[in-house]
């Protein structure tokens, strides 16, 4: 159960990420070719999934092992 909540929670933690790209991008004025580029946005967001489910398989098993 708290797998699958924290899953349904990953569309809106990448939309919030989404989001903060944009306005940082168009005040530097060197970093919006790098982040308009596809592959390194794409990296970028595998990364924070990646992440993501690292935190979450790591509080799971924390509580598993308290419990």
């Amino acid at each position: 159960m708290l797998t699958s909540s924290n899953i349904t929670q990953l569309p809106t933690s990448t939309q919030k990420f989404g989001n903060t790209i944009s306005p940082s991008s168009s005040l530097s004025p060197t970093a919006p070719s790098d982040i308009q580029n596809p592959m390194v946005l794409s990296v970028i967001i595998g990364a924070v999934i990646a992440s993501v489910l690292v935190f979450c398989v790591l509080l799971a098993s924390i509580i598993v092992y308290f419990d």
